[in-house]
This record gives C-alpha cells, sequence and structure tokens, in this order.
C-alpha cells in the first residue's frame, strides 16, 4: 500500500508541473558515491555510500529557452543570450545559480508551492524557515549534487556505466568531439536508465549545494551549505572533453558566474505518505458559513483558504484531530466533550457550529496535524471527507 501510495504522489506531482520539462520519478535507495573508475581526481574520492530516504522528481530534460523565456517575460527579466546557436529547445545557457534558483521559485509560485530558497540561496521549508534538511522542501528546487549523480547514475535502475545510459557518451552526449561547437536541443541522444536525457554533456548544470571535498563516511540525504568552492557543476558540457561527462566528474563555479556552457534542470522532494502529517495544507475545512467569522478572530491561525465542505445547516458532525504529539483538555463546555483513543481526539461539536471556546480549547499551540469530517448520511451511516493538514503560528 504504501508503495501504491508513492507512485500516487509521484503521478499527481508530475502531473501539476508547470515546466515543458516533464518530471521523472527517481526512487529512494542507497549508491556508492564518486569515482568508481579513475583515480579519484578532481575531488572524485574518497567513493563512500550515500542514501536517500525520500523519493525525488527530476526534470526529464533541462531547462530550455522555451521554459526560461516564460519566466523572464513574466518576471521582466532580460532574456539571456544564445550565442546565435538559437533558443526554443536548446537548454537556456548564460544563467547564473541566483538565476536559476529564481526560475525554481517562480516555478513553485506559478503552482502556489511554498519557495524553496529565500533571497540568499538558502533551501526553505514548508513554513518558510531555513532547513539543510531537503525532504523538508516542498517546492521546485536544484538537486543536491548527490541527488544529480544518483539520477544520472539511474538511481535504483543503474547498469553502472560511465556516462548517464552508456559507457560510449557519443551515444548519450554531446561533447567536444562532435557538438560542433554549440549546445544542441534537449533530448536528441540517447537516455539513461531512468529516461533522463542529457546528463552527460550539452550543458553543465547548477546543483543546489556547495563545492566540498567528500566525506570518508555513509551519508544520508547529503546537503553542503558550506564548502571551500562555489556551486556544484555537473555533467560537462558541448566544450569539454569526454571525461568531464563521467557520472562521477564534478566541478564548481561562482553563484554569480554564467557562460554558454552552463544551465540546470529542476527537481522536487516527493514527501513519504508517512510523513504527510508534517506538511500543512492550504487551508483547514470550514464547516458552516459562520464558522468562518470565529476563525477570523483567532490570529494564531496561519493564512488559508476557505474550502466549505457544504454540509447542509443544521446537519449533526463530528471532527476527528490527530496530532503530532497528545496535550491537556478541558471538557468543560455543556455543548463540546470528546474522549482520547490511540492519540486521535474525536470531538462532537453541537448543531451551532464551531464556538470560540471550543476553538480556544482545541487549537493552541503549534503542534502540527490533520483533521476531517465526519457526518450522517440519510441512512444514518457515518460519511468522511479528506484528510486536511493544518499548522498553526
Amino acid at each position: 500500500m504504501k508503495r501504491i501510495l508513492t507512485f500516487l504522489f509521484a503521478a499527481i506531482f508530475a502531473f501539476m508541473a508547470f515546466s515543458v520539462s516533464d518530471m521523472v520519478l527517481v526512487e529512494k535507495g542507497t549508491f556508492q558515491m564518486g569515482g568508481l573508475w579513475g583515480d579519484g581526481a578532481n575531488f572524485e574520492s574518497p567513493v563512500h555510500e550515500v542514501t536517500f530516504t525520500n523519493d525525488l522528481l527530476i526534470g526529464k530534460y533541462e531547462v530550455t529557452f522555451d521554459e526560461y523565456d516564460v519566466f523572464c517575460e513574466e518576471t521582466g527579466r532580460i532574456r539571456p543570450g544564445d550565442e546565435g546557436w538559437g533558443r526554443g529547445s536548446r537548454p537556456v545557457i548564460n544563467v547564473s545559480w541566483h538565476d536559476a534558483i529564481a526560475y525554481c521559485n517562480w516555478l513553485s509560485q506559478k503552482e502556489t508551492l511554498p519557495f524553496a530558497y529565500d533571497s540568499n540561496g538558502n533551501l526553505l521549508d514548508n513554513n518558510g524557515e531555513i532547513t539543510v534538511d531537503t525532504i523538508n522542501v516542498a517546492g521546485y528546487r536544484l538537486p543536491t549534487e548527490a541527488e544529480w549523480e544518483f539520477a544520472a547514475r539511474g538511481g535504483t535502475k543503474s547498469s553502472g556505466f560511465e556516462y548517464a545510459g552508456s559507457n560510449s557518451l557519443e551515444e548519450v552526449g554531446w561533447f567536444d568531439s562532435n557538438s560542433e561547437g554549440m549546445t544542441h536541443e534537449v533530448g536528441q541522444k540517447l537516455p539513461n536508465e531512468l529516461g533522463l536525457y542529457d546528463m552527460s554533456g550539452n550543458v553543465w548544470e547548477w546543483c543546489s549545494d556547495m563545492f566540498d571535498e567528500y566525506p570518508d563516511s555513509p551519508q544520508i540525504n547529503p546537503y553542503k551549505t558550506i564548502g571551500f568552492g562555489g556551486p556544484v557543476m555537473r555533467g560537462g558540457s558541448w566544450e569539454y572533453e569526454a571525461r568531464s561527462a563521467w557520472v562521477a566528474s564534478r566541478d564548481c563555479g561562482s553563484e554569480f558566474a554564467k557562460s554558454n556552457g552552463l544551465g540546470f534542470r529542476i527537481c522536487r522532494t516527493i514527501p513519504d505518505p508517512a510523513d504527510t502529517a508534517a506538511f500543512p495544507d492550504k487551508g483547514i475545512v470550514l464547516l458552516l458559513p459562520e464558522d468562518k467569522a470565529v476563525f477570523e478572530n483567532f490570529p494564531r491561525l496561519m493564512k488559508f483558504e476557505w474550502l466549505p465542505v457544504n454540509l447542509p445547516e443544521g446537519t449533526t458532525y463530528q471532527i476527528e484531530i490527530e496530532y503530532c504529539w497528545k496535550f491537556s483538555n478541558s471538557i468543560d463546555e455543556p455543548e463540546f466533550f470528546g474522549i482520547w483513543a490511540e492519540g486521535n481526539y474525536s470531538p462532537w461539536i453541537s448543531r451551532s457550529g464551531l464556538t470560540a471556546t471550543v476553538l480556544d480549547h482545541e487549537f493552541i499551540g503549534s503542534q502540527p496535524g490533520r483533521w476531517r469530517v465526519g457526518y450522517k448520511d440519510e441512512s444514518g451511516e457515518i460519511k468522511w471527507t479528506d484528510w486536511r493538514y493544518f499548522r498553526f503560528h
């Protein structure tokens, strides 16, 4: 069941993606990161174990001029130059790391997702707080260096190729020997085991984290905020030799640098279905029309959209609430009572709707949780709405 839910999450996320670049599922797993075939040059050693605890959606292609130009038009940015090679489906070039993360935030905003980055390039969680844990980031972002290499290798479907999808770079990528001195439209070469194109060659790709020496111990969801270099660049490009396109090859650049051989692709973390209570919903279920005024009198509540259940007036209904931890509660109100059941609190609310007293007892504090509404249909059977997730300030 958990695996089915994971694929449902992935399907929904991919369907909602605004970007023309399709998103590909990268299932969580463990791999050996680093230079498995060479001498560990350019800080590709030591080889170390990396584990990912959440699945990932990553762009099937590098972000193209077609996609990036829409961003520029809507935000008033100057379009980056194309060197006279053409725009369209070629990967966007001449964009800095800050340009790339601004594109990610714009894409998140178009889909009403939280921003993944602040103005300084720090990752943000769903509440807008700085985080170093990518599983708490809901918006579009750049892949971490480890995520990029795992995806380039083919994830859990890896065949162990030196390049992304083959031991022959000619089959899967554009590099100095076959590019004719320019970028090429995305998706013209063979994909890797996951169906990702141009992970080797065409353009270098910005990663989210900073360049540093590798650790010599196993890592879980690694993300480097500080290093002796700037943001990581991966994949090689049209003007570099084949070795730069190895799936283990790494480089870095200034966060403000721009190049005609440098672009990016986007990704998103897929929340584990078991962790969904940690992700606040857009809003809270509104039960009866008069409840809206009650909620608006409570400044502790997060800003939310009103999402009516549209129950008939006077319907007796039940709210089932699950918090991340238990808390004490008063049951002195005559129209309100409830019992604890395996950590779930299920109060029955009167026909008059939610009262300020009930809210004051129930929704104090900052604990996240979820609730759903149950009501009796004509046959007397309890019907439940979907769970709604919330977090209070």
